[in-house]
């Protein structure tokens, strides 16, 4: 083995080790932290975000997808009263610049809730790594619930479409924030909500 070779072996152990040390990345450090580890910083972060997060929603999205686990009576009743307030937004609505889709509401068979669940589900478990594909796999396809519901599968479809857009966001979007707190970098936007949310002029010493 040459020198050069040796030296980019070390230079990649170098990497990985400094890449070990850092600890858990802000997904596994989420889980940890829903599962009892103490980590008072990421629990001062969530709070953080959660404050200026744009739907107080966004913090049970983004804490269930990552923990992969549902609790707390309070934080699944605000997730099952988004789903369903989402999916009827969208049901009834027409297009937009936001694109939702036109569909008219049913409100006997009420097929539009279980297809803001549906949505919101994926959102959250449905590209997991690890467990995305069998969850997908495990939720009943669009033309089942149809039966289930006797409903259009279009609007069926475009309805959970659009609430899973939707959570993907929300959780996209206190993810970022999570993050800036915990690295201590914050851009435009989140100096203004902090500032709209607490009336006092942004510092990162506020933080």
């Amino acid at each position: 083995m040459g020198k050069e070779v040796e030296k980019i072996i070390a230079d990649l152990r170098a990497v990985y080790r400094n890449k070990a040390d850092d600890g858990p990345d802000f997904d596994a450090r989420a889980g940890a932290w829903w599962w009892g580890q103490t980590d008072d910083e990421f629990a001062y972060a969530v709070g953080s975000a959660d404050l200026v997060s744009s739907d107080p929603v966004a913090k049970h999205l983004y804490l269930f997808s990552r923990a992969g686990d549902l609790a707390g009576a309070q934080a699944i009743a605000s997730v099952i009263s988004w789903c369903h307030g989402t999916a009827a937004e969208a049901a009834s609505t027409a297009g937009g610049p936001r694109g939702r889709p036109q569909v008219v509401l049913d409100r006997e068979s009420r097929w539009w809730r279980q297809a803001g669940q549906d949505g919101a589900a994926l959102a959250m478990w449905g590209e997991a790594s690890w467990w995305g594909d069998a969850f997908r796999e495990a939720i009943p396809g669009i033309n089942k619930r149809c039966a289930k519901y006797r409903c259009g599968s279009q609007a069926y479809g475009r309805v959970r479409e659009y609430v899973e857009r939707e959570a993907k966001s929300l959780i996209d979007n206190f993810k970022h924030d999570l993050e800036s707190v915990l690295v201590g970098r914050y851009d435009p936007g989140f100096r203004a909500r902090w500032e709209l949310r607490t009336g006092t002029t942004f510092a990162e010493v506020s933080i």
